[in-house]
């Protein structure tokens, strides 16, 4: 198997990330922002900040020993974004390499080599707290939350939501989105983390920025703030959250930003296993879509009023 790749700005997004973990057995994401990821059709080159002041032309070697930092630097050098690679569900640290994350020698905490000698494991097991199981802790799964304008159609945040519930990915459908959304202790969490937000975006997509222009954003998001959100609220603005991740499952395909695309593969096993199951060939199928969606959805500000 590949040791190393060459990236060039022709190359798309999706295909780099399918290359990358071919070659490397790592995961990663090319991401325009911290809460946003790119899009896969398009190029790296098309993706450059405006005022990217980076070569023209790229011809990126990356390579197994090369640290997580030194490719992060190199990418955001090259085309002016962020790159995150993964250990499992968790961000890489930069001190580790991609070859130690593949050979699973490098963990995502603190950064350690798994590795250790028995004296150093056993000094970390004494320095554990005795009063704490940790085998018995539950797991976190970090759902990510895109909150929306219904009536404008266009998100202002997208949101990491820890819930402190293992979640079964493996066969995830619309029920299982449904037991998610649904809960008690997630609908808390949700609502501890957009209260703790200061992220907020006019237009988190950026729709109209060919027509509009960056300035045009820039702004108006000088002025958003939960605050901000609450007023239009108040005057009438409905408000909505999807959940469009969990885990390692991508649910970007739910995402406002590709509400316009063709239903698809992940749209079908989406209905897969639920009464609303039907084939993407079939007449009726966006109905049953849009008719499970509707009642996949949370008010933001039943959220921010939720007591339990």
């Amino acid at each position: 198997m590949a040791k190393s790749i060459n990236v060039s700005g022709r190359m798309s997004v999706e295909r780099f990330n399918d290359e990358f973990q071919k070659a490397f057995g790592v995961r990663c994401n090319v991401k325009i922002s911290k809460w946003v990821n790119a899009d896969g059709k398009a190029t790296l080159a098309s993706i450059r900040p405006k005022d990217f002041k980076g070569p023209s032309k790229v011809d990126l070697s990356i390579v197994g020993n090369m640290t997580v930092g030194t490719l992060k630097k190199r990418f955001e050098e090259n085309f002016g974004v962020m790159i995150e690679l993964y250990i499992g569900r968790k961000i890489a640290p930069d001190d580790v390499t991609i070859g130690a994350i593949r050979e699973g020698r490098a963990k995502a905490s603190k950064g350690e080599k798994i590795n250790k000698t028995q004296s150093e494991q056993s000094l970390e097991k004494d320095s554990q707290p005795k009063s704490i199981n940790t085998s018995e802790s539950p797991e976190t799964t970090t759902v990510k939350i895109e909150i929306i304008f219904e009536e404008h159609t266009r998100a202002v945040n997208v949101l990491d939501v820890p819930f402190d519930k293992k979640i079964d990915i493996s066969n995830f459908n619309s029920d299982s989105y449904s037991d998610i959304i649904e809960d008690e202790e997630f609908i808390k969490k949700a609502k501890a983390s957009i209260e703790g937000a200061d992220d907020w975006r006019y237009d988190l997509y950026q729709t109209d920025l060919e027509m509009m222009g960056q300035d045009y954003y820039d702004d108006l998001d000088k002025d958003m703030s939960l605050d901000y959100i609450k007023n239009c609220m108040d005057a009438g603005d409905y408000l909505i959250i999807r959940i469009v991740g969990v885990g390692d499952k991508d649910l970007s395909f739910l995402s406002i930003s590709r509400d316009n695309d063709e239903k698809n593969e992940n749209h079908e096993n989406f209905l897969k296993g639920t009464v609303f199951e039907t084939k993407l060939t079939d007449e009726d199928f966006e109905d049953f879509y849009n008719e499970r969606m509707s009642v996949n959805l949370l008010a933001l500000e039943y959220v921010l009023n939720y007591e339990g």
